[in-house]
């Protein structure tokens, strides 16, 4: 893709919320381009794919995102 291909954002390093059982965390995700929708596509630790948009409460598009697993399909 022309754009991803002049940003400076892949492989940068994020930190993502993940929601499970009433608890949030913070997890370690690294950019790896974007997806169909124009959103930020990312990997955590163990190659997981996922699609990280902004939480809404932040002016850094780069702090608190939050993650939706990716179909691998």
């Amino acid at each position: 893709m022309e754009y991803t291909s002049h940003w400076m954002h892949t492989n940068e390093r994020v930190k993502a919320f993940e929601s499970k059982d009433g608890h949030s965390c913070l997890v370690d995700m690294t950019i790896k381009g974007l997806t169909s929708t124009g959103l930020l596509h990312a990997e955590d630790a163990f190659g997981e794919a996922y699609e990280l948009s902004p939480d809404g409460n932040s002016l850094d598009f780069f702090t608190g995102l939050i993650r939706r697993k990716l179909d691998k399909n």
